[in-house]
């Protein structure tokens, strides 16, 4: 079907769940060196966006929103069976985790993002889709491509470099029109399930935005790494460690409706 997105599971069923949700112009293959680690200890359920790996491309806006995400997430919930699991999202998949626990608290153990701009609202509404067509006509050119990073083993990045170029130019400029849907750091305070930040320190920008919830009426827990952006990248001994805690303390694996 087209209107279903991708995903793939890994790990036992008895541990803890955990959705995994991947940044913009990436796939699961973000995960890399993360799921032998991870699998081992939690059952990981890895979903790709709209347009990127192997999820089809909707034509319509609408599919891309947020919320809309939601629902699809929590029909992949449905379909396996699990009546709660905690939610991961990196970068740009940040905010549709937050959303979702936000939107669907009673099937949220807990939520755990990495650094992200688009969910403090660096996505602006009402930008003509001409600019975003532009933009992705010359992809390798934007920041946020994986050409341009630093940090990375040269074999991963390139597998990283050659996944963003796939990523289908619709789904791409129609992610980027409702990527404003991302922003929810102004709606923490009514989160109901724990929050982990597993913080990129090197990435100052995000340093920034992450000050800015020491005003939010919000507890939450903040794992500094010595990293950048692409944290789980980086350093991903140290961001299984931080996950599985996480979901070891909220998670609960023998919630199954299977």
């Amino acid at each position: 079907m087209d209107d279903t997105l991708f995903y793939e599971t890994a790990g036992d069923r008895r541990h803890p769940h955990l959705v995994m949700l991947h940044g913009f112009l990436s796939s699961n293959l973000q995960w890399t060196p993360n799921r032998a680690g991870l699998q081992a200890a939690l059952h990981l359920v890895m979903t790709e966006l709209w347009g990127h790996g192997r999820s089809p491309c909707p034509s319509a806006t609408p599919a891309y929103d947020a919320r809309a995400y939601v629902a699809h997430l929590d029909r992949i919930r449905e379909t396996l069976g699990i009546e709660r699991w905690c939610v991961l999202g990196q970068s740009f998949g940040a905010g549709l985790a937050v959303r979702y626990a936000l939107e669907k608290p009673q099937h949220t153990s807990g939520v755990i993002i990495t650094n992200s701009r688009s969910m403090f609202g660096s996505i602006p509404a009402g930008v003509p889709r001409e600019v975003y067509e532009e933009q992705f006509r010359n992809r390798r050119r934007l920041a946020m491509h994986p050409v341009h990073a630093r940090l990375l083993p040269k074999d991963l990045k390139a597998r990283l470099v050659e996944a963003a170029d796939r990523v289908d130019h619709t789904g791409a400029v129609l992610g980027m029109l409702a990527g404003h849907t991302l922003t929810c750091a102004n709606e923490l305070a009514a989160l109901e399930v724990p929050l982990m930040i597993v913080n990129g320190q090197r990435e100052m920008s995000f340093q920034r935005d992450l000050a800015t919830l020491g005003s939010v009426d919000l507890d939450f827990e903040v794992v500094d790494i010595d990293a950048g952006h692409a944290v789980n990248l980086e350093q991903p001994q140290a961001f299984n460690a931080a996950v599985i805690a996480f979901c070891r303390r909220h998670g609960n694996g023998a919630k199954d409706s299977a």
